[in-house]
């Protein structure tokens, strides 16, 4: 009962505005951002992950999404893989704050 409780107060605390930008980047992806490697980007969002800052990596998603998808143009290996673990992150973090159905679409897409 107590993980329950925890999941919802936590899905409470997210901003809905992050999550639409999520559900958008999802829905249609943006033009990449052109922030700087994805890499280091994808490592600090896994930081946030670990640490729990849902709302902070909620804000860096749809970023990650598009300079993944970006990446994934060239039709190299490594990029693929890369795009792949940003659906993977998408997918973990919208596992932690409740939104299973997404979550289980989300690590779909991270297969493909």
């Amino acid at each position: 009962m107590r993980r329950r409780t925890l999941l919802t107060a936590t899905a409470a605390a997210v901003p809905v505005a992050l999550m639409m930008g999520l559900d958008e980047a999802l829905a249609d992806t943006p033009a990449p951002s052109g922030q700087g490697p994805l890499d280091g980007r994808m490592a600090a969002a896994r930081e946030l992950h670990d640490r729990g800052a849902h709302s902070r990596l909620l804000a860096a998603l749809p970023g990650l999404i598009a300079d993944g998808h970006g990446a994934a143009s060239s039709r190299r290996k490594l990029d693929q893989a890369r795009l792949s673990s940003v659906y993977s992150l998408a997918a973990a973090v919208l596992t932690n704050l409740g939104s299973y159905g997404q979550a289980r679409l989300t690590a779909d897409r991270s297969r493909t």
